[in-house]
C-alpha cells in the first residue's frame, strides 16, 4: 500500500462593514474573500512594540457587486474608517482528498485607513489594475483619539477627560491608584464610542501588574491616548498591547513574561502559551546573538521619588548583573539608566517623622526591586538569541507568546515580539515570527555533537 500524502489548503475570510456615505452610522457587511482571486494577497503584521497592527490587501480590480444593481470597482465601494475583520485557516486535506474539519481564527479586527487604485499599461499593451486596501487593528483608536485640554473643556467644562476626574482639586495629588485601574479607566472611556461605532468591544486582559501610579504625572503632556497609556504602563517591567481574542479584540496589560536560561520566570510573570513549530513546517530560520544588551550597572530613576533619593550614589547597593559572560575587561563599562513612573503602594508625604521614614524606605525598596528585575533579565543577555522564523501559515500564533522548535536533539524556545501573516490566493500562506530571548545557543551547548544532533529524524 502506498503512503498517503497530506496537503494543506489555506483559507481566508475578509469581511468589511461598508458604511453608508450618507449615513456613516449605517453599515452593510460585504465579503471580499473571493475577490482576492489567484493574484491577490493579504499581509497582516503585529508587534509588541508598535501601537497598532497593520494590514494590506491587494486585489485585482474587477467588477464587484455588493448588492442588487450596485456594481462598481472595490475602489468605489470600500471607504476609510470602514470596520474590517480578517480570519484565516490552514485546513488539512488527507491522502484521499477529504477535507478535515476547518478551524477559523481571527487574526485582525480593525478599520480601513486607506483605499487606493493602481493602474498601469504593461509591455504587451494590457491594462493592469489593482485595488489596495490598508489599515490598522483596534489599536488605531488609541491614536485617533487624543487627549486635549482645550477640546475636553469645550465638551465638559473641565480641562481633563472625565476618566481622569479624580485628578481634579488642588494641593497634593490624590492617593495613588493601582496602575491597572488607571490604564483601563482611560483606555475604555476614551475609545468606547469609537469601538461601538465599529461594532467592537474591548476584552480587558489584566494579570496583576505591580505598581501604583501618581495621578499628577498625566499633566505632563497632551496627545494621542496611546502615548499616555504607554508611558504609564511602565515598560520594560510591564507590557501593554492589543491582540485578537477568540470573540473580541483584547487589550492586554501584564508583567513582562520573560524567563531566565534556567527556565525561571521573572517576578510577576504569568507563563503565556507555547506553540510548537514542527521542523517540517519551517521554510526559513535566521538567528543571531550580539552584545547590545550587555550591562554591568543599573541606575533606576523613579519618578515617584524626591530628588534627594534619585541622587543616591551608584554604590548604594543596587543589584548588578553578573559579569561572568561579559566582564568589563572584555565588554567595557556599561550602565543602563532607566526611568519608571510607577511606584509601590504608599501613603502621602508630610507624615510624622517615623512614618515618613518608613514611606521613604518603601520608595527605596521599590527601586531596588525594579533594578533586581533588570539585573535578572540581563544576567545572560549575551547568550540569548534574536531572529525570525518563517513557517507554514499558523493563524493561532500571536505576539506575546512563545514558540518552541524541536529540532532533533536540540529543542529550544523563544519569545514572539512580532507576527506577520502573508496569504497569497491559490499560492501559499506563510507566518513569520520575529523573536527575542531565544534559547537555541544554550540548548546546543547541552547536546552532544549538536551539528549532527539537530538533524536527527527519530
Amino acid at each position: 500500500m502506498s503512503a498517503r500524502i497530506h496537503s494543506y489548503r489555506p483559507g481566508i475570510k475578509i469581511k468589511i462593514g461598508r458604511r453608508d456615505p450618507e449615513a456613516m452610522d449605517s453599515k452593510t457587511d460585504i465579503d471580499l474573500s473571493r475577490a482576492l482571486g489567484d493574484t491577490g494577497s493579504c499581509t497582516i503584521t503585529k508587534s509588541l512594540y508598535a501601537p497598532v497592527g497593520e494590514f494590506t490587501i491587494v486585489l485585482p480590480d474587477k467588477p464587484f457587486n455588493p448588492g442588487p444593481g450596485d456594481t462598481d470597482s472595490l475602489y468605489g465601494i470600500v471607504s476609510p474608517l470602514d470596520p474590517i475583520e480578517i480570519q484565516m485557516s490552514r485546513a488539512l486535506v488527507d491522502g484521499i482528498g477529504n477535507l478535515l474539519p476547518v478551524e477559523w481564527h481571527t487574526v485582525l479586527r480593525g478599520v480601513v485607513r486607506s483605499v487606493g487604485r493602481n493602474e498601469a499599461v504593461g509591455g504587451d499593451g494590457r491594462v493592469q489594475r489593482n485595488v489596495v486596501i490598508s489599515g490598522h487593528d483596534c489599536g488605531a483608536f488609541f491614536l485617533m483619539q487624543q487627549i486635549r485640554a482645550f477640546v475636553t473643556y469645550l465638551d465638559t467644562g473641565a480641562a481633563i477627560p472625565p476618566s481622569l476626574a479624580y485628578l481634579l482639586g488642588s494641593g497634593l495629588p490624590p492617593e495613588p491608584k493601582p496602575i491597572g485601574d488607571v490604564i483601563w479607566d482611560v483606555a475604555d472611556f476614551t475609545t468606547k464610542d469609537l469601538m461601538a461605532s465599529a461594532g467592537f468591544e474591548w476584552e480587558w486582559v489584566y494579570q496583576n501588574a505591580k505598581g501604583w501610579f501618581v495621578p499628577s504625572a498625566v499633566f505632563s503632556g497632551e496627545g494621542p491616548v496611546w502615548a499616555l497609556l504607554h508611558r504609564i504602563s511602565d515598560p520594560p517591567w510591564n507590557e501593554l498591547f492589543v491582540r485578537e481574542g477568540k470573540d473580541k479584540p483584547e487589550l492586554v496589560f501584564r508583567p513582562t513574561p520573560w524567563r531566565t536560561l534556567d527556565k525561571k520566570w521573572l517576578d510577576g510573570a504569568v507563563p503565556p502559551t507555547f506553540w510548537v513549530i514542527p521542523v517540517a513546517n519551517i521554510v526559513a530560520l535566521n538567528a543571531h546573538r550580539d552584545d547590545t544588551e550587555v550591562v554591568q550597572y543599573i541606575w533606576p530613576h523613579m519618578q515617584v521619588w524626591g530628588q534627594a533619593q534619585n541622587a543616591r550614589p551608584l554604590t548604594a547597593g543596587w543589584p548588578q548583573p553578573s559579569q561572568k559572560y561579559a566582564p568589563r575587561n572584555i565588554a567595557g563599562t556599561r550602565m543602563q539608566e532607566i526611568s519608571s513612573s510607577v511606584g509601590a503602594e504608599m501613603p502621602p508625604n508630610n507624615l510624622p517623622e517615623k512614618d515618613q521614614e518608613k514611606a521613604d524606605q518603601a520608595h527605596v525598596d521599590w527601586g531596588i526591586y525594579r533594578a533586581k528585575w533588570i539585573a535578572e533579565a540581563s544576567e545572560e543577555a549575551i547568550r540569548l538569541e534574536s531572529g525570525d522564523v518563517t513557517f507554514k501559515g499558523e493563524p493561532r500564533v500571536r505576539v506575546g507568546e512563545y514558540i518552541t522548535i524541536p529540532r532533533g536533539d536540540v529543542k529550544w524556545s523563544a519569545y514572539a515580539v512580532a507576527v506577520r501573516h502573508v496569504y497569497r490566493g491559490f499560492q501559499n500562506y506563510l507566518t513569520t515570527v520575529q523573536y527575542i530571548r531565544g534559547e537555541q545557543y544554550v540548548e546546543r551547548l547541552k547536546a552532544n555533537n549538536p551539528w549532527y544532533g539537530e538533524r536527527k529524524t527519530t
